[in-house]
């Protein structure tokens, strides 16, 4: 074998494992699955607020998973089209949207709980061309989320926040 012919076998691994890097397992609740009704069926928690977070099919970086803050230490991560229900004690909590971007701008919100409550957020990464990409928390109203949820077919993950 040649030498520029080992070169771009070794280019052509190297640019393979850097796609596949991207590709992970990502943990869903499956029908079946002890949390699966409560968390499709949108059950609130009698002690606890819930907050559900989605990221849209169309959104941008659908290849990429994205954290969520809660209080600057507890990161959630989101994957492209799924949801997340995560259960919160009543309280003040900030949150910050992360973004791929290494100036990337990450949107802030404060959002206070009361046990019992359920809120929806959509979790919306844009990309820009030239300049830096944003991340947007948005809040939605409770019928146009579960609707966007199900005619999406939007995966469910669960996650315990204490």
């Amino acid at each position: 074998m040649t030498a520029m012919k080992k070169i771009y076998k070794g280019l052509a691994i190297i640019s393979a494992l850097s796609v596949l890097h991207g590709c992970v397992n990502v943990p869903v609740i499956k029908p079946g699955d002890a949390d699966y009704d409560r968390i499709v069926q949108f059950q609130p928690s009698d002690d606890k607020g819930v907050l559900y977070v989605y990221r849209d099919v169309g959104s941008h970086y659908g290849l990429f998973q994205l954290e969520l803050q809660i209080e600057g230490k507890e990161d959630i991560v989101t994957s492209p089209s799924s949801f997340v229900r995560i259960e919160l004690e009543p309280g003040n909590y900030q949150l910050e949207a992360d973004h791929p971007d290494i100036f990337g701008f990450e949107d802030e919100l404060d959002l206070v709980f009361a046990a019992g409550e359920t809120r929806y957020l959509e979790f919306k990464p844009v990309a820009r061309f030239i300049v830096p990409g944003s991340s947007y928390l948005l809040e939605v109203d409770e019928a146009a989320a579960q609707d966007k949820i199900r005619t999406q077919n939007l995966v469910p993950r669960t996650t315990e926040y204490r």
